[in-house]
Parts: C-alpha cells; sequence; structure tokens
C-alpha cells in the first residue's frame, strides 16, 4: 500500500525533528563539560579557541578592550539590527576544567554527578545564541566576561561604548531560571516595559509572563542607555548549586520560537531616562533563596523597620520550606548511607580535570557546526 504525501511529509518531519534534538543534546553536553570561573586559564581556553577562533574570527568574531566577544548579523536588506541579544563566558565552578554530565531522558533534565553546579547558567544561554548565530538571526551577540564576579564585562561596555549601545532598542539576555519568565525588574528596578513582555510572550507563544523578581544579569547594565532590557528564562533550575538541572526540550523550543520570530518588530515602550521605577516586593535569587530588596528600593519606597522584620520571617520560613523540600525530594541522607552502607561500597567516583589534556572533550566538531 503506498503512502499518501501528507504521510510521507509527516513522517519526515518527525525524523527530522529527533535528529536535530539529538544533535542539539549532543552540543549541550558539551557546553556542560567545561567548567570555567571568571579570570581562569579554563575560560581563556574556551573563549579563545571557540570563540576566538579562526573560522568565527574570519566570520566576524571580535573582542573589545576587557575581552568581550562580540559578533553582528545585519537585518536581511542589510540595514543595522536593533537588536542586543546577551549571555556570558565564565560559570561559578571553583576550579576550571572537565566534568561529567547525565542527560536522564525519562526526567528530559541534564545534571552532574560531581557534586558541582551543572553550568546551565550561563552555558544554556550560550548555545542559544551560537545557534541564532547560526540560523543567522539578526542582532549584535554579546558574550560577556566576569558576569558571575558583578558584570565587570558589561559594566566595561557600558561606561566606554555608551555610543554603540544606543543603537539598540533591545537587549534580551538569556540567563533565568525556570521556564516562564520574561524579567521586568532587575535588583527591583524596572528594565523592560509591561508593554514589551506581553508582546514578546504573545510572539513565542510558549507561555511566558512578566517577572518583577530579577536578580542581575549583564543587561542590568545597560538599562539606562537601551530602552527594553530584559533576560528570559532557560530552564535551568536550583542554578549555582550541585542539584542543578537543566530541561532539554524547553531549551530547544526556546531556540527555534527565537529563530522564528521577528524581534526587529518588538514593542518598545520604555524610556531609557525616565525616572528609576522601583519595585517593592523581594526577590529571589539562586536557588530561589529570598533576598532583601535593593538599597535604593528600600529609600525610595520607605521601607520601614516592620518591613525589615517580616523579610527576616519570611526568609527564615522560606529557608524551613527549602530545607523540608530538599529532604522529601532526597528521601534517604547521605548521613543515612553512610551509616548502612560500607565505604567500599560506594563505587568509583566521579573525577574532575583541571588540565586541558588528550582526555578532554574535543569540542571542535560542535563548534565548527555553528558555522555551517
Amino acid at each position: 500500500m503506498a503512502l499518501s504525501t501528507s504521510l510521507i511529509d509527516s513522517l519526515e518531519g518527525y525524523t527530522r525533528d529527533k535528529y536535530e534534538l539529538r544533535l542539539d543534546k549532543s552540543k549541550i553536553t558539551r557546553l556542560f563539560t567545561s567548567m570555567r570561573p571568571a579570570y581562569t586559564e579554563a575560560e581563556e581556553y574556551f573563549v579563545q579557541k571557540y570563540l576566538m577562533c579562526d573560522e568565527m574570527v574570519a566570520m566576524g568574531m571580535y573582542q573589545d578592550g576587557y575581552g568581550n566577544c562580540l559578533f553582528k548579523i545585519p537585518n536581511e536588506d542589510g540595514s543595522p539590527s536593533r537588536t542586543l541579544w546577551s549571555c556570558h563566558t565564565d560559570s561559578v565552578h571553583r576550579e576550571g576544567g572537565v566534568q561529567t554530565v547525565h542527560y536522564d531522558p525519562l526526567t528530559d533534565k541534564f545534571s552532574t554527578p560531581d557534586g558541582s553546579c551543572l553550568g546551565g547558567d550561563d552555558n544554556s544561554g550560550t548555545y542559544i545564541m551560537l545557534e541564532l548565530m547560526r540560523n543567522n538571526v539578526p542582532g549584535l551577540y554579546i558574550y560577556h566576561r566576569a558576569e558571575e564576579v558583578g558584570g565587570v564585562g558589561s559594566a566595561w561596555i557600558a561606561k566606554n561604548s555608551v555610543e554603540m549601545l544606543h543603537q539598540y532598542d533591545r537587549a534580551i539576555a538569556f540567563d533565568r531560571k525556570d521556564v516562564h519568565s520574561i524579567i521586568t525588574h532587575q535588583g527591583s528596578k524596572r528594565c523592560c516595559s509591561e508593554a514589551f513582555s506581553a508582546d514578546l510572550s504573545e510572539k513565542l507563544g510558549m507561555n511566558h509572563r512578566s517577572d518583577s523578581g530579577g536578580s542581575f544579569t549583564d543587561t542590568a547594565n545597560y538599562d539606562h542607555i537601551i530602552p527594553e532590557c530584559t533576560n528570559m528564562s532557560v530552564g535551568y533550575f536550583n542554578a549555582h548549586s550541585a542539584r542543578e538541572t537543566q530541561l532539554l526540550d524547553y531549551l530547544w523550543k526556546l531556540k527555534d520560537a527565537f529563530v522564528r520570530i521577528d524581534c526587529e518588530a518588538l514593542v518598545t515602550e520604555r524610556d531609557a531616562q525616565a525616572p528609576v521605577e522601583w519595585s517593592m516586593s523581594g526577590y529571589y535569587g539562586y536557588g530561589d533563596s529570598l533576598i532583601k530588596p535593593h538599597k535604593e528600593a528600600r529609600t525610595a519606597m520607605g521601607w520601614s523597620k516592620q518591613d525589615d522584620i517580616k523579610w527576616r520571617q519570611d526568609k527564615k520560613a522560606k529557608k524551613e520550606e527549602d530545607k523540608k523540600a530538599k529532604k522529601e525530594e532526597e528521601g534517604i541522607t547521605t548521613e543515612d548511607l553512610v551509616a548502612i552502607i560500607p565505604e567500599d561500597d560506594f563505587g568509583p567516583k566521579s573525577k574532575k580535570s583541571t588540565k586541558y589534556d588528550e582526555d578532554s572533550p574535543d569540542w571542535d566538531d560542535f563548534f565548527m557546526q555553528q558555522t555551517d
């Protein structure tokens, strides 16, 4: 029996999607194996070998005076894009090197058994930006340096490249936990308008919503220059901890959504020079710990001693809630295991390397595919 054309097309599409998902899984896994704290040899190795390699430089990648890596893609008609894309090259690992990464197809999550963080912050953002570049999505791509130690690379740009930043209407970072956030406030200060958030959410079609609880990423350093600055959820959870995980399917769909939509047509409403709009709500930082609103926000909105007492109470309650949830999630503690299982029965330990030797992953194929 001959198959119909529509059925053949459907099967081909399904096969193609599965192949692309497997390929992306391999790319993301290779990124997650890299541990690269700011200012370490590991970060510099990553930047020089894979962002500033000959192939990337030939395509237009360049470094500024601080070491941030920048790449421009114009609109189809040759006009300059008004969109800035943001991620960062450093991670919060204690040391540089290579780590083991696991993927569980039942939960669709990446994790690491090494006792250190996975590094979705910001390998996930790095993956999305490389993919957007590979698909010729217009914009200025900035791979920031030293975000995890205070946004130093982006602060350098904000101070030394103001004229360049004025050329952009929106700065979109890929550096946020969870699967729903379009950040409207960073450090209690508004960074993008509700109209922009709503328009972006509608175009993406993935049920995102405005989130005023942002802490900090590099686009916060541009909010006094660029009208719409935000940070997007990229699907990681429990960042900066040994329990960090990353969803594959969400990351893949988010990448495809940004390839599909026209960001140049997004609403621009916020005035970057307008008086600062503060949010009094507490916001959640890394590991979902409750962080006190920014000092300037507390001063501007009349934060009282009663507010401070309530915040302390909420923080204590949140800590107890997290402790209880973690215990329930783990079921049995490490202390319990040590008490009932002989030390020799724990099996081989995962090994970390602080050197890039012949046993390190070969990422050449991965990054070459970004330039195909």
